[in-house]
C-alpha cells in the first residue's frame, strides 16, 4: 500500500500554550517500502506515526492509504478501519495469556475459524522463529522474544501497513543487532510496507531503504543512508548522521589570486575545485566546514600541508581509536588506526578536502 501525506501538521494545546509537534510534512512513502523516521526525541517522528495508525486527528493536511483519503480536515477513519499494525517499545502483551494466546488474540476478536487462527499463529511463530515456547507466558520470556510475540501479534493478520515505533529500543546491543538483521528479513519476506520510528541512527541505515530525518516536526532530509552520509544538506543531518559525529566549524573564508580557501587554525587552506560553488553562493565571509573523523589522516611528523596540533583525550574504539585535538582556536576530532596514541602528544592532521562539505553560516543550529 502507498501512502501520501500531504502538508501535514499536528498542534497540540497544553498549559504552556499551543505545541507544533509535526510541522508542513509532505512525502510519499511507496507500496512494500521499508521506510524510516528518524531523529532525536520530541522531533515529531512518534505523532507522526500515531497520525499514520489514526491514534491522533491531524491538525492541517491530508494522509491517503492508496486512493483513499483516511484523514483531512472533514474525513477522518478510525484506526480499526485502516488495516494498520502497530509494534510499541513497551511489547504491550497480555501477562495472563501465553504466547499463542497473544497472537491468536486480533484473530479472536476477528472471529475467525479456530483452525484458521492455529494455523495462522503457528505460521507467523515459524518465520519469527518462537514455535517453540508458544505455550510460555510473557514473564517467562527474555526481552527479545517478547519483541517477537509482539511483532508475531501484529503480522499475523497481514495488515496492510506495519508501523513500529522504537521496537528495539529495551533490547541489549547483541539482541539489537541480531533482532534487526530478523526483521529485515522479515519486512522483505512479506512485502508489508512498514514505517519504522527510531532515534537510532544504526538502526536506520543498516534497516531503511530511505530515511527521513525529523528536527522539531519538520522533514530536514529524505534519501537513503547513502545521500544522508555522504550528501547532508544542513548541519543538523551531517551531525546525526554518521558515528563519530562530522566535525563541524564556523571558519572564515576567502578568494585570493584565483583560488577560495577556509581559515583552519593558523593555517588558509585552499578548497577543491568543486567546492567553490557552494562556497561562492553563500553570503557573507563566514561559512560551516565539515569534515568526518575518518576522512582525517593522523600523521606523527611534521607536514609541509598538515594542522598541527595536541591530543587532548583518546577515545579507543577497538580496532580504531578516537582523538580529539587541540588546534590554537578550534577542536577536531581524527580518526585513526595508526598506533597508540596518548594525550598531551603532538601530532599533524592532513584534511581530505574533497570530503568536505560547506553550509551557510546562519544554518549552524
Amino acid at each position: 500500500m502507498e501512502l501520501h501525506l500531504e502538508n501535514l501538521g499536528k498542534r497540540f494545546t497544553t498549559l504552556r500554550g499551543s505545541v507544533d509537534a509535526v510541522k508542513d510534512v509532505t512525502l510519499t512513502i511507496a507500496e512494500g517500502e521499508f521506510f524510516v523516521l528518524l531523529g532525536p526525541s520530541g522531533c515529531g517522528k512518534s505523532t507522526l506515526l500515531n497520525l499514520l495508525a489514526g491514534l491522533e486527528k491531524p491538525t492541517s493536511g491530508t494522509i491517503r492509504f492508496g486512493e483513499r483519503v483516511v484523514a483531512e480536515r472533514r474525513t477522518f477513519v478510525a484506526p480499526r478501519e485502516r488495516d494498520v499494525a502497530m509494534v510499541f517499545q513497551s511489547y504491550a502483551l497480555y501477562p495472563h495469556m501465553s504466547a499463542f494466546g497473544n497472537i491468536a488474540f486480533p484473530l479472536k476478536v476477528a472471529k475467525e475459524e479456530k483452525e484458521k487462527i492455529e494455523r495462522s499463529v503457528r505460521e507467523i511463530a515459524a518465520i519469527l522463529k518462537i514455535e517453540d515456547f508458544l505455550d510460555a507466558r510473557p514473564g517467562e520470556l527474555s526481552g527479545g522474544q517478547r519483541q517477537r510475540v509482539a511483532m508475531a501479534r501484529a503480522l499475523v493478520r497481514k495488515p496492510r501497513l506495519f508501523l513500529l515505533d522504537e521496537p528495539l529500543s529495551n533490547l541489549d546491543a547483541q539482541l539489537r543487532a541480531e533482532t534487526r538483521i530478523e526483521l529485515k528479513r522479515l519486512q522483505q519476506k512479506l512485502g508489508i510496507t512498514t514505517v519504522y520510528v527510531t532515534h537510532d541512527q544504526v538502526e536506520a541505515m543498516t534497516l531503511g531503504q530511505r530515511i527521513a530525518v525529523l528536527r522539531e516536526g519538520r522533514l530536514e532530509q529524505i534519501g537513503d543512508a547513502d545521500d544522508l552520509y555522504r550528501r547532508p544538506q544542513s548541519p543538523f543531518v551531517a551531525r546525526f548522521v554518521g558515528a563519530p559525529q562530522m566535525n563541524l566549524l564556523q571558519v572564515p573564508w576567502k578568494r585570493e589570486q584565483g583560488t577560495v580557501q577556509v581559515r583552519l587554525g593558523e593555517r588558509w587552506l585552499e578548497l577543491p575545485e568543486d567546492k567553490v560553488e557552494a562556497l561562492v553562493r553563500m553570503e557573507g565571509d563566514v561559512c560551516i566546514f565539515g569534515l568526518r573523523p575518518e576522512h582525517i589522516e593522523v600523521r606523527t611528523e611534521s607536514g609541509e600541508h598538515g594542522l598541527h596540533g595536541t591530543v587532548e583525550a583518546v577515545e579507543p574504539l577497538g580496532r580504531e581509536q578516537l582523538l580529539h585535538v587541540a588546534l590554537k582556536d578550534i577542536r577536531l576530532s581524527a580518526l585513526t588506526a595508526e598506533r597508540d596514541f596518548v594525550g598531551g602528544e603532538s601530532i599533524s592532521l592532513r584534511l581530505d578536502l574533497s570530503r568536505a562539505h560547506l553550509f551557510p553560516a546562519e544554518n549552524a543550529s
